[in-house]
């Protein structure tokens, strides 16, 4: 195996190829190479790239890809203009891996599902398309309740994507293919996993991810909730964040994770608030429309009740947290 510490963005791009693997952190990497789930030919090392700063740019912030997540939430500028961003750095991983682990990493990480990580397991069509799945062929494992497909049921595992998805960041990306730089909605990064779940993003694995950028706006109020039986795996999460003009919210976005098998919008529950009182928005009708199309199997089903509790959480903390800014 080839280890590339790339000087440039321009030079790990050149050895960039169907066999080559970017490496920020390499915590998530790492695990696979063990396991021998990942095999490439060439490992590119990111450490030497400048993309670990945060800068503000007219309404915007933007956070390179190898910032690590202990310094992004311990940034004054995320702690002043992006709070929800630390709120959930904080509950996420080991404060060991949060000095290791970038925002790209956190990102681009493979699915947590045992099934997929165990090379024992032979039925993954995440590891190999047609095998069948071992957790919709009977496993225990409950699998995700969202966005699911008949050949794959695993879980995302990026639980950054839902915080920086209810604030519609986007990410930068280069391709070998040319230097130029070109954005595109976070939101819109990850794949269903269909029939062929051994894709789970919507990009070339050559291309790179340099930043994420995220609008900053005034009269935003926001929320997160967490259900977790250890800081590794969630269960269940959920980010909203509401726009809120005169006591009545003018926008939404209602983001399920941990239970979805990408970053999950809630898009019907999210009309149900907009133009309306924000004490409004813990009604049982906005907590249960943001379970419109969930796709429950026998083993998932009491995921059913822990995506209501996040649900309803987050949009408490929401309207906690504007009564408490209007004090």
């Amino acid at each position: 195996m080839q280890w590339v510490r790339a000087q440039s963005i321009a030079e790990a791009l050149s050895h960039a190829g169907p066999t080559s693997r970017y490496v920020g952190g390499g915590l998530s990497l790492s695990l696979l190479l063990q396991r021998g789930i990942e095999q490439p030919e060439t490992l590119i090392d990111l450490s030497a790239l400048p993309l670990r700063q945060i800068e503000g740019r007219q309404g915007l912030l933007r956070i390179g890809s190898q910032v690590r997540l202990a310094e992004l939430s311990a940034h004054p500028m995320v702690q002043s203009l992006a709070p929800l961003l630390t709120d959930i750095v904080r509950q996420l991983a080991t404060p060991a891996l949060r000095n290791q682990a970038t925002v790209g990493g956190e990102l681009l990480e493979r699915t947590r599902c045992p099934l997929f990580r165990d090379p024992s397991n032979p039925r993954c069509n995440k590891r190999t398309v047609g095998s069948g799945c071992a957790v919709i062929d009977g496993s225990e494992h409950p699998g995700a309740l969202f966005g699911t497909s008949a050949s794959c049921v695993a879980a995302s595992a990026s639980e950054l994507a839902i915080g920086l998805c209810a604030m519609s960041a986007e990410v930068t990306l280069y391709s070998p293919e040319g230097t130029t730089e070109r954005s595109l909605p976070l939101l819109a990064l990850y794949r269903s996993p269909g029939s062929d779940p051994s894709t789970e993003l919507t990009i070339e694995r050559t291309e790179l991810l340099t930043s994420v950028t995220v609008p900053v706006a005034t009269q935003q109020v926001f929320g997160y909730a967490r259900l977790a039986e250890s800081p590794l795996v969630p269960l269940a999460s959920c980010a909203v964040m509401l726009s809120v003009r005169d006591q009545v919210v003018v926008d939404a976005k209602v983001i399920l994770g941990g239970l979805t098998a990408k970053p999950w919008r809630a898009e019907r529950c999210e009309p149900l608030i907009i133009g309306q009182p924000l004490a409004s928005v813990l009604s049982d009708r906005v907590v249960n429309a943001a379970l419109d199309g969930a796709q429950p199997r026998p083993a998932s089903r009491p995921l059913r009740s822990l995506a209501q509790q996040v649900v309803r959480e987050a949009l408490r903390r929401a309207v906690e947290k504007h009564a408490a800014h209007r004090r």
